[in-house]
């Protein structure tokens, strides 16, 4: 009796470790086949684990001391890959990458991301197939050192080590993926609102037209008495918006007359003055404490800069009005109604890493910079996308072979004998643990 019970119960030990082995062989080939590289468990804290082509260049690299990785972050829909060196990136690390790439679609073909419908611009134009046109299309050097992501916007490699990101707008709100950080060594804003201890709120420049575009700022400054906010042309038309006074009353007349007293050659009845809440100046003092704001350790929201300008919606980037009064306009010229430029309006444009966060802070936040609410009008994501050449200056032909530089140890797609030789051991196993199990199960029938 109690070696027939003995002899049972070593079976099934036998058939569960058999089906085990099985379970495992599988995951192990599933993995094999799915991710092709020898670091896909990692990718940079998984920040890349769907970018296998990244990935793999930039492990490749990084063994190969061809760069050297100190930290990686996410800029909101940007990755930021921080290397332990001051000097630029060379042309040379551009070519090592290029040549990884080649390498990555030789021999994984089917785990390449080519994102924007395949380069179908650069196909069109060129008649090359896609896999060139990733190699091609690709710049290779500055923040096009990468072809497109499937995760992010764009993936930059910056020099400095992880402390230059400190000398970006919104670094504060960068989330460190690489090395891995405890949660209690990440920056959180405070329950109570933002610190802005580090901007200084009061002593401001002169307006300074230098950076700003357009005629609006030039105008202010010529006529300071008129408290100009924005000035648009349109042949003969000219629009001119003007902060209401503390009277409450805008005197047009005195207005024109002296802007006419300069320009002589205006006519009278081609003014439209538009009264408005703000001054340019206010607007531009207000610009400049955002932009203070925007470079301090306070600054989790991730604003990267502000600027005057008018409620056009001239960028292709996500976009906000959060003010119900100041709605966007169409953003080609044509489609204005009635030449459209009465229907301008000066505010101030804040960019952003993180917009919907940004959207739903914005009160409390210009509350503590004492900036009013309604100065600001238009609120985008910056995403900082990755551009690629339009018209490709030098076609290599891709041939799909071997560029001569050792990959890996072992081709993974190949499957080297050692593992076919596990595999095949396992497979035996399970041949016999399945048996001992149908063996099992027809004994306890016959009882």
């Amino acid at each position: 009796m109690y070696e027939r019970t003995h002899k049972r119960s070593l079976l099934q030990r036998m058939a569960w470790f058999a089906a085990l082995m099985v379970a495992a062989v599988s995951i192990a080939f599933a993995m094999i086949y799915s991710i092709p590289t020898a670091h896909a468990g990692d990718c940079w804290g998984r920040a890349l684990s769907e970018d296998h082509l990244h990935c793999y260049i930039l492990e490749e690299a990084q063994k190969a001391g061809v760069i050297d990785v100190e930290a990686v972050f996410e800029a909101g829909r940007t990755l930021h890959i921080y290397l332990d060196q001051t000097e630029p990136v060379s042309d040379e690390v551009g070519q090592f990458f290029r040549e990884k790439a080649a390498e990555f679609i030789d021999r994984w073909p089917d785990h390449v991301y080519y994102g924007r419908s395949g380069y179908s611009t650069c196909r069109s134009i060129t008649g090359e197939s896609k896999e060139n046109c990733l190699l091609n299309d690709t710049l290779w050097r500055g923040d096009s050192l990468l072809p497109y992501s499937k995760s992010y916007t764009n993936i930059v490699l910056r020099t400095g080590g992880a402390d230059a990101r400190m000398d970006e707008t919104g670094w504060p709100s960068y989330r460190q993926v690489w090395p891995d950080l405890s949660p209690a060594d990440r920056t959180q804003r405070s329950a109570n609102g933002f610190d802005v201890s580090e901007v200084d709120t009061t002593n401001l420049p002169p307006v300074n037209c230098y950076n700003e575009s357009g005629f609006s700022c030039r105008m202010a400054l010529e006529f300071p008495d008129l408290h100009i906010a924005g000035y648009y042309t349109y042949g003969k038309y000219q629009y001119v918006q003007v902060k209401i006074p503390p009277s409450g009353e805008v005197d047009r007349e005195a207005i024109i007359d002296e802007l006419v007293s300069v320009y002589t050659y205006d006519e009278k009845d081609k003014y439209t003055i538009i009264p408005v809440k703000y001054s340019f100046e206010e607007l531009w003092r207000w610009e400049e404490i955002l932009k203070r704001f925007s470079h301090s350790s306070g600054n989790t929201l991730g604003i990267t800069k502000a600027r005057v300008w008018p409620n056009k919606d001239y960028s292709r980037k996500e976009t906000v009005f959060p003010l119900a009064h100041l709605q966007p306009l169409p953003r080609r010229e044509h489609e204005l109604p009635n030449h459209g430029k009465h229907l301008y309006r000066e505010t101030i444009q804040v960019w952003t890493l993180n917009l919907q966060e940004t959207v739903d802070a914005l009160p409390q936040l210009l509350g503590q910079l004492g900036i009013p609410v309604d100065a600001v009008g238009v609120v985008i994501e910056d995403i900082n996308e990755r551009t690629g050449q339009l018209y490709p200056a030098h076609l290599i032909p891709f041939s799909g072979e071997s560029l001569g530089i050792d990959v890996l140890a072992d081709d993974f797609l190949g499957v080297p004998p050692l593992l076919l030789g596990v595999g095949g051991a396992a497979l035996a196993l399970a041949a016999l643990g399945s048996g001992t199990f149908v063996i099992i199960r027809l004994r306890r029938s016959r009882r």
